[in-house]
């Protein structure tokens, strides 16, 4: 008599269903784990949040950050800045346009994260990111074009200021952000991206007979609106992200939507 166990169950149907139950749990957890930060859980046409959400929202987990603070996630309160547009259509996915300024008002390109506004550190608790001014340990290298002094020419060819310092970041050993003393404005102080700056040298058909650094994403009128830093020596991590999602906006909504040759 034949007392084996597969004479009696199918094997291969018990290992399918055990398949189809690890599967719905890794979706389960999968969907669950999404939503502990940064995930969209509203509803795209009310705009409900669903927060509260037995199923599909994760018990929360703590970190403890090296300056001693506790991050935990996922946390009820808003991380995104709030959205200056409006929905073209009602239809789910459809896209939004601008209501006002999208430079200033977090939208499409110029959109940022609501990160911690403290300064980023490096690996010895120093400030990462700071101006030339304050560091002895750290110069431009000889030979290369030094851009402080230089004027600063916007993208409608407008001569807005003068670059007055670079911010260096420690940990790299390399520019993140020029310094730009306005003309106007009282002679505020704003930063721009290293990378959204050009220093231009070679003067053959420009009007202007010397170096100066060129940013085409901003026009003239535009510079008196960059975010500010709250200290002249550091830069937070909001404050960051802040300003190059300015710049970020001005180079999607001032150069790449305009017909070639408008700026």
């Amino acid at each position: 008599m034949n007392y084996g166990i597969t004479s009696h169950i199918d094997v291969a149907q018990i290992v399918l269903y055990a398949f189809w139950l690890f599967f719905f749990g890794l979706i389960l957890y999968l969907r669950r784990e999404d939503r502990r930060e940064g995930y969209p859980m509203e509803t795209e046409v009310s705009g409900k949040v669903h927060w509260d959400s037995a199923i599909w929202t994760p018990k929360p987990k703590f970190w403890k950050l090296p300056d001693g603070t506790m991050l935990q996630a996922p946390r009820a309160e808003n991380i995104e800045p709030p959205l200056h547009g409006r929905r073209i259509s009602r239809l789910d996915g459809a896209p939004y346009e601008p209501t006002g300024n999208p430079l200033t008002e977090a939208f499409g390109p110029a959109s940022y994260a609501l990160r911690m506004d403290v300064p980023d550190k490096t690996g010895y608790g120093d400030d990462k990111i700071v101006p030339l001014r304050i560091l002895s340990d750290m110069k431009v290298i000889d030979g290369d074009a030094d851009p402080r002094g230089m004027p600063v020419v916007s993208g409608d060819g407008v001569e807005v200021g003068k670059v007055s310092d670079l911010w260096v970041d420690r940990s790299e050993s390399l520019v993140r952000y020029y310094e730009i003393e306005l003309a106007s404005a009282g002679a505020a102080r704003v930063l721009v991206p290293m990378q959204l700056a050009t220093v231009v040298t070679w003067q053959l058909f420009d009007k202007i007979d010397r170096p100066y650094l060129r940013i085409r994403s901003l026009k003239s009128a535009q510079f008196d609106s960059v975010p500010r830093t709250k200290s002249t020596i550091r830069v937070t991590r909001l404050e960051e992200d802040m300003i190059s999602a300015y710049y970020a906006g001005g180079e999607f909504f001032n150069v790449r939507a305009q017909p070639a040759g408008s700026l």
